[in-house]
């Protein structure tokens, strides 16, 4: 019984460990998502504050020096889209970064207008390119980066739901797994010691009869081991 018991046990313990192994390398997965998305949408206010002070400067030190941050900050956001675009599989996490990557295109387009512009010394009708095109396009682009990033904290607050009920229903089983190793157990030592009892109980009565002085009593037990014939 002891045996059992404890061979039950520690597979209800293996069986519960592999659960909460698996539910904490997802959570783990949709974290590193988060960061990385939330990394996506810092890198781009960047770029498109140097984006903002290359049009509005008519310095042409400042504008080199935003022009190598903006490209900086372009290279930076291509790359944690391609690790995104790797790591989503969900059908929700593929649509949204569709949706983020054309409103990408449109920024990165006005903002290669604007620097022409500005190049040509439009500095005026850079500005208002600025204000009229790219802040607004800005705006959207932010708004899908923000969707995504809350698209993926809804998908982990699933996960931990749906396996804290996974680990609880794989609890309730080793449980009843285990109480039934245990009644089982019970019962097959009642019948090993029933076994063994009866046949000592009729020898016992056998020997109080023949002590009374009835010498006509007998017994027959079709048992072959030591408690047989």
């Amino acid at each position: 019984v002891m045996v059992l018991t404890l061979t039950a046990g520690f597979s209800m313990t293996n069986y519960i460990n592999r659960v909460e192994a698996h539910l904490r390398a997802e959570l783990q997965e949709y974290e590193k998502r988060i960061r990385m998305a939330v990394q996506w949408r810092g890198v781009t206010d960047y770029a498109v504050a140097h984006v903002v002070m290359s049009a509005m400067s008519t310095e042409e030190e400042v504008n080199l020096h935003a022009q190598a941050q903006i490209q900086k900050g372009v290279a930076d956001a291509s790359a944690l889209q391609k690790q995104l675009e790797a790591m989503l599989s969900s059908p929700e996490g593929k649509q949204q970064l569709s949706q983020i990557a054309q409103a990408r295109a449109k920024v990165l387009d006005i903002t290669q207008a604007i620097n022409t512009t500005r190049n040509a010394m439009a500095y005026s009708n850079a500005r208002e390119m600025l204000n009229t095109q790219l802040l607004p396009a800005v705006a959207v682009y932010s708004q899908a980066q923000q969707d995504l990033i809350e698209l993926q904290e809804r998908l982990r607050d699933v996960v931990l739901v749906d396996g804290a009920k996974e680990r609880d229903q794989a609890m309730l089983i080793g449980s009843a797994a285990l109480a039934g190793v245990v009644v089982l157990g019970l019962f097959f030592s009642m019948f090993v010691v029933r076994q063994i009892t009866q046949p000592l109980d009729e020898a016992v009565n056998l020997a109080d009869t023949i002590a009374s002085g009835d010498l006509t009593a007998d017994i027959h037990d079709e048992r072959k081991d030591e408690l047989g014939h």
